[in-house]
């Protein structure tokens, strides 16, 4: 007669899974938001990083100066709280990872602003977020062990989305294309910020972790526009103001928030979610600065969207059945 108690090969595999999600998902807080409220988080995520593209296009100022000035204007006030709090100890510890968050933080966003220059905001958006692509190898690469199944089906269908809006800029050539593959470098670089930010999370609070990713970031960005001699001063009062409200809002609110989310979501999920910020940028686009969104970027973005609720949902469903929820008090952090 068969031993019962001897496990099949899909049972034991079902159970290292259980035991990697456990590993990965528990170890970050022994207590857990609400599942609303890690959704509310990405939601407010989400809609702030959407407006970048619209507020750095309008602005007239060279893209390292930007990408400088929205780094450390939300980076230098974090790292301030938290070093008064004396929260910043736990960072020295991980300065390995935290080394390579803000280098590819630097490079993500030297290359992606750069990208707005050559092609439109919603194709620039678009594939700058195709971060899950590169974030799911590197997750695994560095520890994380493979995604949920629900995971990987929701990037596949949230990349056929991407593929959808931006797949007229190919057949458009010249700068456009140059454009797009400067948005493509973008995201590998989100990418390993993301996978990278997720390990330090596991023991630093997000205002010690954000300003000191910021900071850094911003002042390895300002090196590179003093190296090239850009100009620091002389812009407009409203490229000023725009600096002000990407500082204020994609960086400090938005790029705030998903790191929040990064203390209890795997890193190619958080990228997951925000692919959900194409649809938002070109619906700001079409309104702020005459760029129609064309009907399959409507399609891509309700495909985008599913794929972002299939992958958020799957794993919200892993973590419930391995790891107890318990209300946490106070804000992120």
């Amino acid at each position: 007669m068969q031993d019962t108690d001897r496990a099949t090969p899909t049972h034991a595999r079902r159970i290292a899974h259980r035991r990697a999600l456990v590993r990965v998902n528990a170890y970050h807080a022994p207590v857990r938001p609400s599942h609303a409220r890690t959704v509310g988080w990405l939601v407010v995520g989400v809609l702030a990083v959407g407006s970048a593209g619209v507020l750095l296009k309008a602005a007239e100022a060279p893209s390292a100066t930007l990408a400088a000035y929205r780094l450390l204007g939300g980076g230098l006030p974090l790292l301030t709280w938290a070093a008064v709090r004396g929260q910043l100890r736990a960072v020295g510890r991980g300065a390995g990872w935290l080394l390579l968050a803000q280098v590819a933080l630097a490079g993500h966003f030297l290359l992606w602003i750069a990208s707005l220059r050559d092609t439109s905001v919603a194709a620039s958006v678009v594939l700058v977020t195709m971060q899950p692509v590169f974030a799911l190898p590197l997750a695994w690469a560095w520890g994380e062990g493979w995604a949920p199944r629900s995971t990987l089906y929701g990037v596949a269908l949230a990349a056929a989305g991407v593929a959808v809006m931006a797949g007229g800029d190919a057949l458009a050539g010249g700068p456009a294309v140059r454009g797009d593959a400067l948005a493509i470098g973008g995201a590998a670089c989100a990418a390993v910020y993301l996978v990278a930010g997720r390990r330090l999370r596991a023991r630093v609070g997000v205002v010690a972790y954000a300003g000191a990713a910021y900071s850094g970031a911003g002042c390895l960005v300002l090196a590179y526009a003093l190296a090239r001699g850009l100009p620091l001063t002389g812009f407009s009062l409203h490229t000023w103001a725009l600096i002000g409200a990407v500082t204020l809002g994609p960086q400090l609110t938005g790029h705030t928030a998903l790191n929040w989310a990064l203390g209890y979501l795997r890193a190619e999920t958080v990228a997951t979610a925000v692919l959900g910020e194409p649809v938002v940028a070109t619906a700001l686009a079409a309104v702020a600065l005459g760029e129609r969104p064309t009907a399959a970027q409507w399609v891509g973005g309700v495909v985008i969207l599913g794929g972002v609720w299939i992958t958020v949902r799957g794993e919200l469903r892993a973590v419930r059945a391995t790891v107890p929820i318990r209300r946490e008090r106070g804000g992120p952090g």
